[in-house]
């Protein structure tokens, strides 16, 4: 904006919601006595939702449909009557391709292209363009590695804003629906497997190069050419083509995909893990989502399907091959940074697990190391009996922690998570004299809101009760998850596998929750920042403000749209937030420092 000013010293900045007629009519009003007549509006105002159709909330519509739809009926009202040389709205390319995953912002944008053409019909100026990601800021900046490295992996790069300007400046006079993203089709068009939708009937490319994403070239079935290789060629076969699908399924190159690192640490959360389920089927592998979370690699995975085709062929060289059980790790660290000068250890919501926070790493600055807690009953744990005690819990964790931090550190939970941290802080502070530079809790109740009043509340709101003495049946949870949109995750009510996986999980967590009761303690030295969702139904914003009373130092407040699990949804704006506290912190780091500890 300081540059636009000193190119052009009378430009105005106005502050307005262009959703609402009152503000957008102001303005107009505005230039209409200016003298200066209005010739052109950009409208580039926009609202990105994630989730598939079936996931969408209705909340998270409404914010993606506000901008693009509502502002774009604004506009297209209070213009009629000028005499405009150019209307143009910016769209997204994931509107005229079709994006897995963008069912709302695919819909707003669709909604503003109907106003745009029906503009057109009728003689106005109007113009969309659906653009691909642009380079530095804007919308595709807020983009973690793995969104670029999946748009990457199907042939879609982003552009330099100069890129843009050019590619502007050409569609200047053009009216109607227009796309501006550079794309390598062939790549594009390999997800559908060879049955390519009509809209892209038109488009040539050389010949397919792959199949299924596998890098194979044959239609024969998958193991019927692998059986057919020669034993010492099996091998680099089989885990070549497995590494083709795990790195089409992260959207990535299978270049940069570890053959010996476990699935679960490469990035893949449910949905994914069922995607890579249903990709091996389709090759005719069957195999459980057990290993796939608990740590089985890719080397593992091929192990197992080596060994069915020794079993098809009789031919067999050596013993069956088994997914060896994953190392326990009680902390995941996705990056380790020997010079970062903090630390951020993660809990997850009741039922969550790393997953919850996978992109962190990548997205908070190097000088911030992150660690996520992995309870019982995730990941490489999760043939291991989850908590449902809360001092169980602390007792584990608190030696993991006292061994892991050595350098200024700070805490983020998310719903139990947040009081999970609160307690180790105490255990910390008590036993250790180590103290949390931060704490953040995220939809989490303030821990004196755990009280039996509370729990009298939750058992005629919630249905709690039975989830408090571990009696619910899985038709109670299911129908009380179901009420509270858990996690926005309908995949685990459509699939019976993944479902008995979690349910376990998810059950024990909640009897963790359900079951603890405040102790009084000391206010923490420790500054808090408290977050909330604005239709969260169980973390109200009073649950959130009485967290003033857990720290010595005022209390820091945020209040975002979405429910309870608005995390799954605001992830940029918790790791923004996070990280501009934090950096105060990492510049005034102290040096390293030996420390002794003794619980005596």
């Amino acid at each position: 904006m300081k540059a636009l000013r000193e190119r052009i010293p009378n430009l105005r900045f106005e502050r307005a919601d262009v959703a609402s007629r009152a503000d957008m009519a102001r303005i107009f009003s505005d230039i209409e006595v200016s003298g200066f007549p209005l010739k052109g509006v950009f409208h580039a105002a926009g609202v990105n939702e994630n989730g598939m159709i079936a996931d969408v909330a209705h909340d998270a519509l409404d914010r993606a449909l506000r901008p693009k739809l509502h502002g774009t009926l604004v506009l297209d009202e209070l213009t009629r009557s000028c005499e405009m040389d150019v209307f143009i709205c910016f769209s997204s390319l994931s509107s005229m391709l079709g994006f897995k995953g963008q069912a709302a912002y695919v819909a707003a944008n669709a909604a503003m292209e109907a106003i745009v053409t029906k503009r057109a019909c009728e003689g106005f100026p109007a113009l969309a363009i659906c653009w691909g990601p642009w380079a530095g800021d804007g919308m595709s900046a807020s983009f973690g590695a793995r969104q670029k490295a999946r748009l990457a992996a199907m042939g879609i790069r982003e552009f330099s804003p100069d890129e843009g300007v050019e590619k502007l400046s050409r569609l200047f006079g053009l009216s109607g629906i227009y796309g501006a993203f550079p794309i390598v089709w062939q790549s594009y068009l390999d997800q559908f497997n060879r049955r390519i939708p009509p809209l892209f009937s038109a488009v040539t490319c050389p010949k397919p190069t792959s199949v299924v994403g596998t890098g194979r070239t044959s239609k024969r079935p998958f193991k019927d050419e692998a059986a057919a290789l020669p034993i010492e060629e099996r091998t680099d076969f089989v885990v070549s083509s497995i590494s083709a699908i795990v790195a089409k399924t992260l959207g990535t190159s299978p270049k940069t995909v570890r053959t010996d690192e476990a699935i679960n640490r490469l990035g893949f959360d449910s949905l994914t893990t069922l995607e890579l389920r249903d990709a091996l089927k389709a090759l005719g592998v069957v195999l459980p989502l057990g290993p796939l979370f608990s740590g089985a690699s890719i080397a593992d995975i091929s192990k197992i399907i080596l060994d069915q085709l020794e079993t098809q062929t009789g031919v067999r060289l050596a013993p069956p091959s088994a997914v060896l059980p994953a190392r326990r790790e009680p902390l995941i660290i996705p990056r380790r940074n020997e010079n970062a000068s903090m630390q951020l250890v993660c809990f997850a919501y009741a039922g969550g697990g790393p997953a919850v926070f996978n992109g962190w790493a990548d997205q908070l600055p190097d000088d911030i190391e992150v660690a996520i807690v992995q309870l019982p009953g995730r990941g490489s744990r999760l043939a291991e009996r989850p908590h449902t005690r809360m001092h169980d819990l602390v007792d584990e964790l608190t030696p993991v922690l006292v061994d892991y931090l050595d350098r200024p550190f700070a805490f983020f939970g998310h719903c139990v998570g947040g009081i999970q941290a609160f307690e180790l802080a105490h255990r910390l502070e008590r036993e250790y004299r180590l103290h949390p530079h931060h704490l953040f809790v995220a939809g989490s109740r303030a821990p004196q809101i755990y009280n039996e009043r509370q729990a009298a509340i939750d058992a005629v709101q919630f249905g709690a009760t039975a989830a408090r003495s571990g009696a619910a049946t899985e038709e109670d949870f299911i129908d009380m998850l179901k009420d509270v949109n858990f996690a926005n995750n309908k995949a685990l009510f459509k699939d019976a596998e993944l479902l008995s996986l979690m349910l376990p999980v998810i059950k024990a967590d909640y009897e963790l929750n359900n079951t603890y009761i405040y102790q009084p303690k000391h206010p923490l030295a420790t500054p808090i920042t408290a977050i909330g969702g604005r239709a969260d139904p169980y973390t109200t914003g009073e649950h959130i403000l009485a967290w003033s009373e857990q720290s010595m130092l005022p209390l820091d407040t945020h209040f975002c749209p979405g429910d309870h699990y608005f995390m799954e949804t605001h992830s940029s704006f918790l790791i923004e937030t996070a990280a501009q506290i934090l950096l105060g912190y990492a510049s005034q780091a102290r040096p390293r420092h030996i420390r002794i500890v003794s619980s005596n």
